[in-house]
């Protein structure tokens, strides 16, 4: 399909941060927004920066018309993260074993 994850690195810390990227949902074959930081590295905004970034390059480079996210729902960083993006709140789905909230976009 063209796309996978990414490094998230900073330049000041001169390490990996975490990852950001797409993949393809089994369950549906939705392509999936996903990312993930070390713990040290929340609340930074690193996040969002990244996950932005992902997003702007599956709708203008890749050309998709939709994506998805998943969240715990209880984790409110990642929910604000995807309203910030502004993903919409799509329901609750088992996602991995695990009951998430789903988030489209556009």
């Amino acid at each position: 399909m063209g796309f996978g994850d990414w490094a998230i690195v900073s330049h000041e810390h001169s390490e990996i941060l975490g990852e950001a990227g797409l993949t393809t949902l089994p369950e549906s074959g939705e392509v999936e927004l996903g990312y993930m930081l070390r713990r040290p590295f929340w609340g930074h905004g690193f996040a969002t920066e990244a996950a932005r970034a992902v997003m702007t390059h599956a709708f203008t480079v890749l050309e998709l018309s939709h994506l998805s996210a998943m969240a715990r729902p209880d984790n409110r960083a990642s929910i604000h993260v995807l309203d910030k993006l502004g993903m919409r709140p799509a329901g609750r789905v088992i996602h991995r074993g695990h009951e998430m909230a789903k988030f489209e976009a556009p």
